[in-house]
């Protein structure tokens, strides 16, 4: 938690269309990991945008794996800007819905056009 709010007070990660992309780096962790959460009612975020955040895509992981820190970024921002993702997420009532709509939004994305 203490490394997350470092990485905030450094930079706000409210990039926003009420989304925050919060990341910590931690030479203990073994591996990258995704946190996808949304809140009941969106937070004042001091977003670029000036819009509250009512979704967060979280990620933390070690040093060594920051490729794959940009590449979970690079992708989840392609289902958000290409696939539809947010409103199915903002909608999702439990983690099962949240996974799917991330499911459904990457199959679309890989779907040929």
């Amino acid at each position: 938690e203490e490394a997350l709010w470092v990485r905030e007070r450094t930079q706000n990660t409210g990039v926003g269309m009420g989304v925050a992309l919060p990341h910590a780096t931690l030479a203990e962790a073994e591996e990258t990991v995704l946190g996808v959460f949304t809140t009941r009612a969106p937070i004042d975020y001091a977003a670029l945008d000036e819009e509250p955040v009512d979704v967060f895509v979280v990620t933390v992981g070690p040093p060594s794996e920051r490729q794959a820190h940009l590449l979970l970024i690079a992708t989840i921002s392609r289902l958000i800007l290409k696939a539809g993702l947010l409103p199915k997420l903002r909608t999702a009532t439990d983690a099962a819905a949240m996974l799917q709509a991330l499911e459904a939004s990457l199959r679309q994305t890989e779907s040929p056009e």
